[in-house]
């Protein structure tokens, strides 16, 4: 739990500043939108891109894991967008953006320190594997969805909206980072320096450029709603997906230790912040994927360590 601590209290730190500044004044509305929009269309994919290309995702693609792993994401992010919509009857844009947010784990940020921390050099491999099923399918998903809710709500007219969504989805950053970068790794090209250097520079301003709107956005007033939402997500995130995962690796498929601990730890991460930036840029209540972020993360400090615990003993 010091650890945990330790390693998520900068994150606390910018998202405080970037409160700080909204309530002072320093930073206008307006400011948000750009910042989100920098680090989705830019920062976000070259660090995406560069955290799975340095990784030999070809020496530890284990079929049964990838194949368990994507199964049980794709059926909590099914069951929590299905469950959102029939109890609360939220558009398809915003009942995607709470199952992405109750599946997509902060594996950049906070994955690779806190699974290489508890399981050593050889939790940083797996994570590389999740990353591509996290985000090059179930977070294609999300964004799928919320295209298609916008194309149909007529807020983005296209003449053909399946075509179109698709065409978004073949020139989205994220997309495309995500792909490549495994593709990069799957072929074990080595990446030049000056490459490596460049991309590892304008990654670094992912997080806190993310984060700090993110601060931002919960200067606003957060309703009961938002909160309430926010819990949904955050127990379904930290307690459901890990539960689940743990079954079907541990019990049912019985895989080798190294594969559970590393699909339970994965699945156990807080929301990603790149939830909010997603949000935000496709306008799906971004104040409440911002909760879902901030909420999850405190609480994640009280039952990662308890899965940690549960499954490294």
């Amino acid at each position: 739990m010091k650890e945990f601590f330790f390693l998520t209290s900068p994150i606390f730190a910018v998202i405080a500043v970037g409160f700080f500044c909204a309530k002072r004044g320093y930073v206008g509305p307006e400011s948000a939108a750009a910042l989100t929009r920098f680090a989705i269309m830019i920062a976000l994919p070259a660090l995406l891109f560069r955290t799975i290309a340095v990784q030999p995702v070809h020496q530890v693609f284990e079929l049964s894991f990838v194949t368990a792993f994507l199964t049980v994401s794709l059926l909590i992010y099914s069951l929590t967008v299905l469950a959102f919509h029939r109890f609360t009857h939220a558009s398809i844009k915003l009942c995607a953006s709470r199952g992405g947010g109750a599946t997509i784990s902060s594996l950049g940020l906070l994955g690779v320190p806190l699974l290489t921390g508890v399981l050593g050099p050889q939790g940083a491999a797996p994570i590389a594997v999740v990353m591509v099923v996290e985000l090059g399918v179930v977070m294609a998903i999300c964004i799928y969805m919320m295209t298609v809710s916008k194309a149909k709500s007529g807020s983005e007219p296209l003449d053909h909206p399946s075509c179109g969504v698709m065409m978004g989805m073949l020139k989205n950053p994220m997309l495309i980072a995500v792909f490549a970068g495994g593709a990069l790794s799957a072929v074990d090209v080595k990446m030049p320096i000056m490459a490596d250097r460049f991309l590892a520079f304008l990654g670094a301003a992912a997080s806190p450029t993310a984060l700090f709107a993110l601060g931002m956005m919960l200067a606003r007033a957060i309703s009961l709603d938002s909160l309430r939402t926010a819990l949904v997500i955050s127990v379904v995130k930290l307690v459901l997906y890990p539960l689940v995962m743990w079954v079907v690796l541990g019990e049912v498929l019985q895989l080798d230790s190294r594969w559970v601990q590393a699909g339970v730890l994965a699945a156990a991460l807080p929301t990603a912040n790149s939830m909010f930036a997603v949000c935000q840029f496709h306008q799906a209540q971004p104040e409440r994927a911002a909760a879902a972020v901030l909420l999850s993360t405190v609480l994640a400090a009280i039952t990662f360590p308890l899965f940690a615990w549960a499954v490294v003993r």
